[in-house]
């Protein structure tokens, strides 16, 4: 079964609680995008924490990945301290970046040094 079903959190049947993914994969410079998203019942039971340590163990032992950066909306305050909490370092902003209706809103840019 899937490593975070096997935790007896999530029944083995029960609808997937998000995904979290790596895109830009880069094993030349060990860098790598995140991407997370949960659905708002799986928030604060531990669930993103575990998937990212499981993810970032993949992506180093598998692509050499040292690094990882995210964006994330400015606004996002719980996800944001879920970040700082993880260890990530705001690194920039992209002002006006993410059209949210007829706003643009900022994106955070972060990073997370987790291997040497």
């Amino acid at each position: 079964g899937h490593p975070l079903h096997e935790e007896r959190e999530i029944p083995p049947d029960a609808p997937a609680p998000g995904y979290i993914q790596a895109t830009s994969i880069d094993p030349l410079n060990g860098c790598a995008e995140l991407g997370i998203c949960l659905s708002p019942d799986a928030h604060g039971r531990g669930i993103a924490q575990r998937a990212c340590h499981q993810l970032e163990s993949y992506l180093h032992s598998t692509f050499g990945v040292r690094k990882l950066t995210l964006q994330v909306l400015a606004t996002n305050v719980r996800a944001i301290a879920f970040y700082r909490k993880s260890r990530y370092r705001e690194v920039g902003i992209l002002q006006r970046h993410h059209r949210i209706g007829d706003q643009f809103a900022d994106v955070l840019i972060m990073e997370r040094h987790f291997a040497p």
